[in-house]
């Protein structure tokens, strides 16, 4: 009779254990993942911009909710700094945005994508929600 508690005790520990390591497995796996998407991302953004400093701002995987965005499940936020185009902030983050749908692998797992326009005089933000314009405008 006294064995029994142990034995349990035992299995109980080797089931949570496995479910906790599978768990956290699946986790590492999501978050190299997205790593590995928003720095092809920055890669392709830095060839085909005309901008001094692209980089990556905040990158999430898990679901999250705000207010001025709702739901999202990732999301990846970059900065461009110093950028010369010919049109406007708005056609310029929709070329970037096709571009990216055409070369990038998995681009449209990301339910929010935002573009940080940054210079000198002005800041200007563009968002992209499930692949579509969602957002333009200043900060």
């Amino acid at each position: 009779m006294k064995l029994r508690k142990p034995v349990k005790l035992i299995f109980t520990i080797i089931i949570a254990g496995s479910i906790g390591l599978t768990f956290g497995y699946g986790v590492a796996q999501g978050v190299m993942a997205n790593n590995k998407l928003v720095n092809a991302i920055e890669t392709k953004l830095q060839q085909n911009c005309n901008c001094e400093i692209v980089s990556s701002d905040v990158s999430a995987v898990g679901i999250q909710y705000s207010r001025e965005n709702g739901f999202s499940n990732s999301e990846a936020s970059f900065i461009l700094e110093n950028c010369t185009f010919p049109l406007s902030i708005e056609t310029e983050a929709k070329r970037l945005d096709e571009i990216l749908k055409k070369d990038i692998e998995d681009y449209d797992s990301l339910d929010l994508i935002t573009f940080q326009f940054k210079n000198s005089t002005q800041h200007k933000t563009v968002k992209f929600k499930a692949g579509c314009l969602h957002e333009s405008g200043n900060i």
